[in-house]
């Protein structure tokens, strides 16, 4: 069972912080922690809506369906929507994945070692897309 937790309204009003003797400013802003928390809910969301619809071992088959065609989906997005090499700073909003290929981008993005090498290898589009776009992901 999620509980909610709600960070003190003190801190959401700081523009800076006391670390160690000196003032600094936050290192994440807080768009984008509040961004990144909202698409976190929305991947647990869609993972619980598939495993709540399945039981035992058709549970893990679902699951690992739905992985594949959430990659294969990435797959597609990546050579149809952005298309062949180019550099841009950010992926633009009509070029937004849908939640379930963002999810597999965001895990890949986790392990910045092996997105690099596969980005080398198979998708050098990803290369030249710029950062996750966290906060555009959120008006989806």
């Amino acid at each position: 069972m999620a509980v909610a937790v709600h960070p003190p309204t003190n801190i959401l009003k700081e523009t800076t912080f006391r670390v160690a003797l000196a003032e600094r400013a936050p290192l994440v802003p807080l768009e984008h922690v509040k961004a990144h928390l909202t698409v976190i809910g929305a991947f647990a969301r869609l993972l619980q809506d598939i495993d709540g619809s399945f039981q035992g071992a058709n549970q893990t088959h679902a699951l690992c369906s739905f992985l594949s065609k959430s990659l294969y989906r990435l797959e597609l997005w990546v050579t149809k929507v952005l298309g062949p090499l180019s550099i841009r700073d950010t992926i633009q909003s009509n070029e937004l994945p849908p939640l379930d290929v963002a999810l597999v981008l965001h895990a890949y993005m986790l392990s910045p070692h092996h997105y690099l090498e596969d980005c080398m290898r198979c998708y050098p589009q990803l290369l030249g897309a710029g950062p996750f776009p966290l906060v555009a992901m959120v008006y989806l």
